[in-house]
C-alpha cells in the first residue's frame, strides 16, 4: 500500500494544477490521503466520502491535522450508481424489463433521472454531466428531497443560463424515513 500511496502522491503532487479547479470525489476515502493529494493538485472542491462512520471520523482527523479542513469536505455516506439496462421505460411497449432490488437504509436517498439532466447544455455546448450532479447530491445528502430538487433546478438554471434545451429534465428523488 505504501508503493501505491507514493505513486498517487507523485502523480498528483508532481503535477500542480493537474485538476485545474475541478471537483474531486474520493469515494471510499479511507484516511483521506488521496483527497489531500487532489487538493494539492489544484482541485477546487474535494469530497472525501466513506460509508463507515469510524473511517470518516479518522479521515476528518487526518484532513484537519494537515490543515485542509476548510478545503476537503469529509462525508459519511455511500455513493452508488445503479446501472440501467434495456430500453427507456415506455419507449417500446412490448419490452421486457429485469427487476432489480436495492435496499435503502433510513435516511438514504435515491435519485432517478433522465439523460436530459446530465446532458443539459450551457451556451458553450458543455454538458452539465454526471460529476456535477454527483457533487450536488453529495453536498446535500442530509437535506430533504424537496431541498435537493430546488438546488438541482437552481444549479441547472445557473449552468444553462437560459440556453434552449433539446430534451426534457425529468427526475424523481426518494428518501427512506
Amino acid at each position: 500500500d505504501a508503493a501505491r500511496t507514493y505513486a498517487y502522491r507523485c502523480a498528483l503532487e508532481g503535477s500542480p494544477g493537474l485538476l485545474g479547479g475541478a471537483a474531486a470525489l474520493d469515494v471510499g476515502c479511507g484516511t483521506g490521503i488521496l483527497s489531500l493529494f487532489c487538493r494539492r493538485a489544484g482541485a477546487a472542491r474535494v469530497y472525501a466520502v466513506d460509508g463507515s462512520a469510524a473511517i470518516a471520523a479518522a479521515a476528518r482527523r487526518v484532513v484537519a491535522a494537515n490543515g485542509a479542513a476548510g478545503e476537503v469536505r469529509v462525508v459519511h455516506a455511500k455513493v452508488e450508481e445503479l446501472e440501467a439496462s434495456g430500453f427507456p421505460l415506455g419507449m417500446v411497449p412490448e419490452s421486457d424489463y429485469d427487476a432489480v432490488t436495492h435496499e435503502l437504509a433510513a435516511g438514504d436517498m435515491l435519485l432517478l433521472f433522465t439523460d436530459g439532466i446530465v446532458e443539459a447544455e450551457n451556451p458553450d455546448g458543455e454538458e452539465y454531466g454526471l460529476d456535477r450532479l454527483r457533487d450536488l447530491c453529495v453536498a446535500r445528502r442530509s437535506r430533504s428531497p424537496e431541498e435537493v430538487a430546488g438546488a438541482l433546478e437552481a444549479a441547472l438554471d445557473e449552468f444553462t443560463r437560459g440556453h434552449p434545451q433539446g430534451d426534457d429534465r425529468t427526475y424523481v428523488i426518494l428518501q427512506r424515513r
